[in-house]
């Protein structure tokens, strides 16, 4: 008996690495006053499927969501928790070997994006906002084209992922 359970724990450890995206920050913080969670689910994305287009770009974008498993995003404008959050994620991102792909400091507001991969594929994208007492922070989990992300961003107004647009020049 005690063999079957070190074979089926022994087993599980793979699966262990796939719960360690950023939904642990995301449970820290979700419920708390002065924090807003915003959590897109795969179905909410799998819905677009259906969807026919003739427009390139509306194609494009609906490319992409299919790809996707989920996006997070938590935000809040109060100076102690933000600080508390950034704190979180950099200790998230250290643990999980997260690598940088571009920082852009620009009046008084940092933007960091970071990627983890899988192989050679980007399993999930990090991006952390901070301009002093407000402080947004998005995981978006998935097969992710990096070049894509920057127009999913514009089409759900979210702020910061622009940056993104400058990848190409950035390489």
């Amino acid at each position: 008996m005690r063999n079957i359970v070190y074979i089926v724990a022994i087993m599980s450890m793979p699966l262990l690495g796939l719960a360690q995206n950023s939904v642990e920050i995301f449970n820290k913080y979700k419920g708390k006053e002065d924090i807003t969670t915003v959590s897109v689910s795969k179905y909410m994305f799998s819905l677009f499927s259906d969807v026919e287009t003739d427009d390139p770009d509306s194609q494009e974008f609906l490319d992409l969501v299919q790809t996707l498993e989920g996006m997070k995003i938590l935000t809040t404008e109060d100076a102690v928790m933000a600080q508390d959050i950034i704190k979180s994620v950099k200790k998230h991102m250290d643990k999980n070997d997260f690598k940088e792909l571009m920082t852009v400091e620009e009046n008084g507001k940092d933007v960091v994006f970071k990627i983890r991969e899988e192989g050679k594929k980007v399993s999930e994208l990090i991006m952390l906002v901070n301009e002093g007492d407000e402080v947004v922070f998005m995981s978006i989990v998935g097969n992710i084209d990096l070049k894509k992300i920057s127009k999913l961003s514009k089409k759900m107004n979210i702020s910061g992922v622009e940056n993104l647009e400058s990848i190409d020049d950035e390489k």
